[in-house]
């Protein structure tokens, strides 16, 4: 597959992505953690992280 075709079908991927993140009323900044996390390694959001970026309303212990 072209270089080109590749990115494009990224492009249009994250932008989908970033889109259903909106429409669910979530910051799609949390995007960011899981394009700069290594293929081999697992991000996981903490408490404040969750709040913040409105994935979490509230947080039950």
């Amino acid at each position: 597959m072209p270089v080109f075709f590749a990115v494009e079908d990224i492009q249009f991927s994250q932008g989908e992505t970033m889109g259903y993140l909106i429409e669910m009323g979530i910051d799609p900044g949390v995007m960011i953690h899981g394009l700069k996390t290594p293929p081999n390694d697992i991000y996981v959001l903490v408490e404040n992280e969750l709040l913040e970026s409105r994935m979490a309303t509230e947080v039950i212990e």
